[in-house]
């Protein structure tokens, strides 16, 4: 949620992105640079908040997003209305402790659902195997050596409210 994004140039050389039709190229930028995207790529963003600003109609969009899918490159929760953009850490992340705050302001931000707690599971193996999609978040310990949806330094009560899912899972 910051007032500029790094677009990489490499983008309109990269094969995936060239294919895509100018709408479904305007509407990949626009999740990861519009004033709602989130640092760490998973936020709330309802369909018809795309469609009003991208003026995309909502066909256009669920086709985008749904072929996004299926590439790998985002994943959207038409029931909560989340999206995770998600290599959106690995290009815009920081170590710096001002923007690891904001990431964590961030994931609190978004209620429990199936795509958080994916993100989380994520994040944490990727830590845990040293991927470059983790390397914003090496410098602090929210993801190291527990369950995979725990966020260190996050109060457990806060913890269930954002992830109900994975305390169901673990039984409690």
């Amino acid at each position: 949620m910051s007032g500029y994004r790094q677009l990489h140039t490499r983008i309109w050389s990269d094969g995936w992105f060239a294919e895509l039709e100018p709408d479904l190229k305007m509407l990949f930028i626009y999740l990861f640079s519009n004033e709602r995207a989130s640092i760490c790529g998973l936020y709330e963003l309802p369909i018809r908040t795309i469609s009003f600003e991208t003026g995309l109609n909502r066909d256009v969009i669920q086709r985008g997003l749904e072929l996004f899918a299926r590439a790998g490159k985002v994943s959207y929760d038409f029931a909560v209305s989340v999206i995770w953009v998600r290599n959106m850490l690995k290009y815009q992340g920081s170590s710096s402790p001002k923007v690891q705050a904001r990431i964590k302001a961030d994931i609190e931000a978004v209620p429990g659902c199936e795509l958080k707690q994916q993100f989380l599971d994520t994040l944490s193996l990727a830590y845990r195997r040293g991927s470059d999609s983790s390397s914003s978040i090496s410098s602090i310990d929210e993801f190291k050596e527990e369950p995979p949806s725990a966020l260190t330094g996050i109060p457990q009560r806060a913890r269930d409210k954002l992830c109900p899912i994975s305390k169901n899972r673990n039984g409690g």
